[in-house]
């Protein structure tokens, strides 16, 4: 017989509540496994079943708070009679118990979908209230077919700053049929240089026609670092002078009339999607996938613009 506990420390949370609801459920996670160690630790019983399991997974970087709960469980295993095992991948907690058609059809259709990673991977996905975007929405623009081929594609980029670390990269294109398709994120959270060079990769895996660059945090310094990994990259500067809420709403409508199609899924850029209100952004962080996403939908949206190759002053109409 074999038991499993989930250690998750309070940051690890990955519901778009507002912050004193997220908070208080994730007090209530922490004080669960309290007790289930204070449980392990006051009943002989649980050594009959021989093995415990803990889950350590978290939403973002794994840290000291986790390591120290499998530590002190392991050690109640040693007093106890019972031995440990710790996984910080959710697909080990019930593998054994599930048939191999299950896991290589089931799981494999649903994973990353709203539906798919409460049942099978048990996160939190509740949407915000008066939101933007929401999880039915996304579900519906979800498809697996891709398109033969694309009048344009666009690399939206929104690079690190303002209050944030990451870059967000999200690839995006409009097909023949006149629909738009989210094809990569490629978000990353990198040195100058090494994103530069992820862009340029994706650039050409992608063969996209040119990339948005949004100026306002860290796009001069995008611009340099660009032009040193490659400089004929046809580069369009765009500088944000509204909100980024304000941005949204007009992508956020393309996805109401069912104009947009998500080939995949994007589990990150999404959640930032559905935390994104009309009054501003209700996640934690910078909505980096969010804006790169909206700067490549609103290029796409919009009449072929000119753009110009970083250093070499060349331009590329029709784009």
């Amino acid at each position: 017989m074999q038991l499993s506990l989930a250690a998750r420390p309070p940051h690890a949370q990955t519901s778009t509540e507002a912050p004193p609801g997220r908070m208080m459920r994730s007090i209530c996670a922490f004080l669960g496994a309290l007790l289930a160690v204070f449980a392990l630790s006051s009943a002989p019983a649980f050594a009959d079943a021989g093995k415990v399991l803990v889950f350590t997974g978290t939403a973002g970087t794994p840290n000291a708070a986790g390591a120290d709960t499998v530590t002190a469980i392991k050690a109640l295993g040693t007093a106890n009679d019972f031995s440990v095992d710790n996984t910080a991948d959710k697909a080990d907690i019930n593998a054994a118990n599930l048939a191999k058609p299950f896991i290589d059809q089931i799981a494999s259709r649903y994973k990353g979908t709203r539906l798919g990673r409460q049942e099978l991977e048990g996160e939190l996905l509740e949407d915000v209230e008066g939101a933007l975007w929401s999880r039915a929405m996304l579900d519906q623009a979800r498809t697996s077919v891709r398109p033969i081929s694309f009048k344009r594609i666009i690399v939206g980029l929104d690079p690190s700053g303002g209050g944030g670390s990451a870059q967000g990269i999200i690839v995006a294109a409009i097909g023949i049929d006149g629909l738009f398709y989210v094809l990569e994120d490629a978000s990353c959270e990198l040195s100058p240089e090494r994103w530069a060079g992820r862009v340029v990769t994706v650039f050409d895996r992608q063969k996209a026609d040119k990339i948005v660059l949004e100026r306002n945090y860290g796009g001069d310094l995008g611009v340099a670092v660009l032009q040193r990994s490659r400089s004929s990259l046809p580069v369009k500067v765009v500088t944000a002078s509204r909100g980024k809420h304000v941005r949204a709403e007009p992508v956020a409508l393309l996805y109401e009339q069912g104009k947009v199609r998500h080939l995949g899924t994007f589990p990150q850029l999404e959640d930032q999607l559905c935390a994104m209100r009309p009054d501003g952004y209700a996640g934690s962080g910078s909505p980096d996938r969010l804006d790169a996403l909206v700067w490549a939908l609103t290029e796409l949206s919009g009449p072929p613009s000119i753009a110009y190759a970083i250093g070499g002053g060349r331009r590329y109409a029709g784009f």
